[in-house]
């Protein structure tokens, strides 16, 4: 899909990052809560020609709650079955970064409402399963607008506000504190409210 950096300038916002925004992360990577790979994903970049579990460029990934960072970690097939099942294992296995308030602001493209459609990006950035227009998006917007520090969208389970920061945007936002992911409460009212199922490791 052809995009038009004019465009999309149309739905740029500076965000001020007010320190709601919490990760999920293995916690062998408990000391780096600002650090991330180049897995692809959604708004990573493309993979590289030579290897493609390698992408081009990643991005790091923060969710507005704590619900919202455990459906977009942990409950990815909760739409396909009635009662999903988390391992206790996998949960025990996990840290939760928390970010402090900033003064800085981001300066973001907006996916939220219909600010897509005013730029003409499909919803499919969004809502499909594949990542490669999402990519393509992201790369774009890398390449022509490298004043942006990322990306604002809305969580394809919950609605709520997720980021995908580049480099600059990760510059600008400090981390506040680390848990264990099974001290918060909000993992446990994610759990309930999406009807999943602890389960303990065999043997």
């Amino acid at each position: 899909m052809a995009y038009n950096a004019r465009d999309l300038r149309e739905i740029v916002c500076d965000y001020l990052f007010d320190g709601r925004f919490v990760r999920i992360s293995p916690a062998k990577y408990s000391q780096s809560p600002l650090t991330y790979g180049r897995t692809p994903s959604r708004f990573s970049g493309p993979p590289t020609p030579t290897d493609p579990t390698l992408a081009t460029f990643g991005a790091l990934y923060l969710a507005a709650t704590v619900k919202t960072a455990t459906c977009e970690t942990l409950i990815h097939t909760k739409s396909r079955q009635r009662v999903a099942q988390i391992s206790t294992a996998l949960l025990t296995s996990r840290v939760l970064f928390v970010y402090k308030r900033t003064t800085q602001s981001l300066k973001l493209l907006d996916l939220r409402q219909d600010y897509p459609v005013i730029a003409g990006v499909t919803p499919d950035v969004i809502h499909q399963k594949e990542h490669d227009l999402a990519q393509a998006l992201s790369a774009f917007v890398r390449n022509h607008l490298p004043e942006l520090d990322g990306i604002i969208y809305p969580s394809w389970y919950t609605g709520e506000d997720c980021l995908a920061l580049y480099e600059s945007g990760v510059d600008k936002i400090d981390h506040d504190y680390t848990i264990a992911l099974t001290q918060h409460e909000g993992l446990y009212q994610a759990l309930d409210r999406y009807r999943v199922r602890l389960i303990e490791p065999a043997g």
